[in-house]
């Protein structure tokens, strides 16, 4: 919590109310300080990126602690699926197109693969398509899409990929 957070709830519970008010406050208080000791997002806000310094896994969000810097997992990294924190950038925790379940993995529309294997989805319907300079993950014509850039033609059409 930060020193303008803080007095701000000072200033609250310092401020004649009746009783209803201020039982809500702490209430209220007490939620959040519980949330953010969980682990929630809010906690989460506070944890160090890859490539930053860590004296402990608990300090990354990634949980990855190596060489006192924090790490996260690249593309095709097993990954417990849920924790998609402890892949690198726009990776997500999921099955890739090789099978693998609980693998980072690139969502549809993502920039960055290398081959097929760095894409979620069902291998044959989803690729890394696009051309050697921005290659992506996307479907091949005649999957589901919900936007141009889930399709390798960039033509999203009632639906499906043009």
């Amino acid at each position: 919590m930060d020193d303008r957070i803080f007095d701000a709830m000072t200033r609250l519970l310092t401020k004649r109310t009746s009783r209803r008010p201020s039982l809500s406050m702490l209430g209220h208080i007490a939620f959040a300080s519980g949330v953010m000791r969980s682990g929630t997002p809010a906690a989460a806000a506070s944890c160090k990126q890859d490539g930053k310094k860590c004296k402990k896994k608990k300090d990354c969000c990634s949980e990855i602690c190596q060489g006192k810097t924090c790490r996260c997992k690249k593309a095709q990294a097993s990954c417990p699926t849920g924790f998609a924190a402890r892949c690198c950038g726009a990776l997500v925790c999921g099955l890739n197109t090789c099978g693998e379940g609980g693998s980072c993995c690139f969502p549809r529309g993502a920039v960055g693969c290398s081959d097929d294997c760095d894409c979620c989805g069902t291998a044959g319907l989803t690729i890394c398509g696009g051309h050697q300079i921005s290659r992506f993950c996307c479907s091949v014509p005649g999957t589901g899409c919900l936007k141009a850039t889930d399709c390798c033609s960039l033509l999203c059409s009632n639906g499906t990929c043009a």
